[in-house]
C-alpha cells in the first residue's frame, strides 16, 4: 500500500468456548494499541446477530464477540454474496466475517468483502477486495494455450506448415464462441453457486441441491483449468507486452551519433536493428585464401554413412519430448507440449514433406547485460525459435554427437558433454 500502514489480523475462533474467551481478551489488548486502520477477518466460530442464523437465537449482552466488538468501537465490513458462510445440513449461520476500526472504514471507502460459492469445505471463503484499479488489456501475439484439447481441426494428411496456420486460424475462434475466457466462465459459474446458495440460504429445494452438486463438479474442472494456464504462464519471463508499449517502462538509451538520448520507440527499434546488423555482418574486406587441407581429421565413409542415414521417428521423439513441454514458444505461439501430441505429423517433416521458411522465423529479444543499459552494446539478443525448427536442429545435433569423438580432440572442450 506504499507508505500507508496498515494492520490486517486473521482470526480464528476456537470450538473450546473458554479458549476463545482468551482470544477475544488478546484482541482487545492488542486494540487498544492499534491507531492505524486495522481489519479483522476469518472464522469468528460465533453469531453476532440474531438473523444470522436461520433458526434464530437470542444474543444475550453477555456473548463475548459482541461485547469485544461494541467495547472496542469495531464495525462489520458488510459483505456482498450468500447470507450465511456455514452450512451442515439444514442448519445455516454466518461464522465468517470482517471487522475493522473507524480508521479503516475511513480509510478504504471502497473495500469489499465477498462471500464465494462453498465447494469442498462447509465453510464458504471470504474475500476482501480493496478494488484495486484494473491495467488496460491490449493485443497479444497468439499464444496456444495448454488448456485447450481440441483435434477438429488437425489433419495428419496435410503439410504441418499448412497444418498449423489453419489450426491457428480455427483455435482463435474457437477459444472465442466455445470454450470461452476461463476467468471468466469461471466467474459466471461461481456467480450461479453463490445464487443457489443464497436461494438456499431462505428455502430448501431438493432440485437446487442437484444443481449446485452439478455446478460445483464442473467448477472444479475449470479450475484444473486454470491450473494448468496458469502453470503454463508463471514460465513466461519475458517483459509483456503491456509493459513494452508503456512508455514510462521503456528505458531511453543514447544516441551513438550525438549522444542524446532517446525516446522514440521507432526511432530505438531501427536503432536496435542496424547496431545489430552491424555486429554480426562481415566488412567488404577481402580474405586471403588459406590451405587448410590435411589440418584437421576426416571422416571415413561407415561415419558419413552415419550422418546420411534415414532419421528414424525413435530419434524424432527422443529429441521432442527431451525439450520442455511448456518452455517458451517462438512466432508460431505452439509450445513442445502441442507438438508432443502431435508427433506423428512432426516425424513427417524428416520424410516426405519439405520444411517451409516460415519455421524458421524467430522472436528476437533483447536481454540488458547491466542494470540500468544506456546503449545498444549493454543488450544481449537471444532468439526465440519455433519448437518444429528446434527439433530438426536437436536432431541433426545429436546425430553429430556421434561422430564428434572422431573429429574432437582431448585437449578441446567444446562441443562434447562432460567437458
Amino acid at each position: 500500500m506504499g507508505s500507508l500502514n496498515l494492520l490486517v489480523t486473521f482470526v480464528y475462533g476456537f470450538l473450546d468456548k473458554q479458549r476463545r474467551k482468551i482470544l477475544w481478551d488478546k484482541l482487545s489488548i492488542l486494540a487498544q494499541s492499534v491507531v492505524e486502520p486495522w481489519g479483522l477477518l476469518g472464522d469468528f466460530n460465533h453469531l453476532l446477530l440474531p438473523e444470522e442464523k436461520r433458526k434464530r437465537r437470542p444474543i444475550y449482552s453477555g456473548c463475548k464477540l459482541f461485547n469485544f466488538v461494541q467495547s472496542n468501537e469495531l464495525r462489520g465490513l458488510g459483505f456482498k454474496g450468500p447470507q450465511f458462510t456455514w452450512r451442515r445440513g439444514v442448519i445455516f449461520e454466518r461464522l465468517d466475517r470482517a471487522i475493522g476500526n473507524s480508521a479503516w472504514c475511513r480509510t478504504f471507502l471502497e473495500a469489499t468483502i465477498f462471500h464465494l460459492p462453498r465447494l469442498k469445505s462447509d465453510h464458504s471463503p471470504i474475500l476482501l477486495s480493496l478494488n484495486s484499479p484494473k491495467k488496460a488489456q491490449v493485443d497479444r501475439p497468439f499464444h496456444f494455450l495448454a488448456p485447450w484439447f481440441v483435434r477438429e481441426s488437425w489433419s495428419n494428411e496435410v503439410d504441418l506448415v499448412d497444418n498449423i496456420g489453419t489450426l491457428t486460424m480455427n483455435l482463435k475462434r474457437w477459444n472465442t464462441k466455445v470454450f470461452g475466457h476461463i476467468i471468466r466462465r469461471k466467474r459466471l459459474l461461481a456467480l450461479r453457486i453463490e445464487k443457489i446458495q443464497a436461494a438456499l440460504d431462505r428455502r430448501y429445494s431438493r432440485f437446487l441441491m442437484e444443481l449446485g452438486c452439478q455446478l460445483r463438479v464442473e467448477y472444479e474442472k475449470i479450475l484444473d483449468e486454470e491450473e494448468l494456464l496458469w502453470k503454463q504462464k508463471s514460465r513466461v519471463d519475458w517483459i509483456l507486452v503491456t509493459e513494452i508499449r508503456n512508455s514510462s517502462i521503456i528505458k531511453p538509451l543514447r544516441g551513438e551519433v550525438e549522444n542524446q538520448w532517446c525516446y522514440d520507440n521507432e526511432v530505438l527499434q531501427e536503432e536496435a536493428i542496424r547496431f545489430f546488423s552491424s555486429l554480426y555482418s562481415l566488412d567488404d574486406h577481402s580474405f586471403g585464401r588459406f590451405s587448410l587441407y590435411g589440418c584437421f581429421p576426416t571422416l571415413d565413409f561407415a561415419s558419413l554413412g552415419i550422418l546420411e542415414a534415414d532419421m528414424t521417428n525413435e530419434e524424432i521423439r527422443s529429441a521432442l519430448f527431451s525439450m520442455g513441454s511448456l518452455k517458451t514458444p517462438g512466432p508460431d505461439g505452439f509450445h513442445a507440449l502441442f507438438y508432443q501430441n502431435v508427433c506423428r505429423s512432426v516425424c513427417g517433416v524428416f520424410s516426405d514433406w519439405s520444411i517451409s521458411s516460415s519455421v524458421n522465423k524467430t522472436f528476437l529479444v533483447l536481454i540488458p547485460k547491466t542494470k540500468a543499459p544506456e546503449s545498444m552494446a549493454q543488450f544481449r539478443p537471444i532468439s526465440l525459435c519455433n519448437v518444429l525448427y528446434k527439433v530438426v536442429t536437436k536432431v541433426i545435433l545429436n546425430r553429430f554427437k556421434l561422430v564428434f569423438p572422431l573429429l574432437i580432440t582431448l585437449n578441446q572442450v567444446s562441443f562434447v558433454v562432460g567437458r
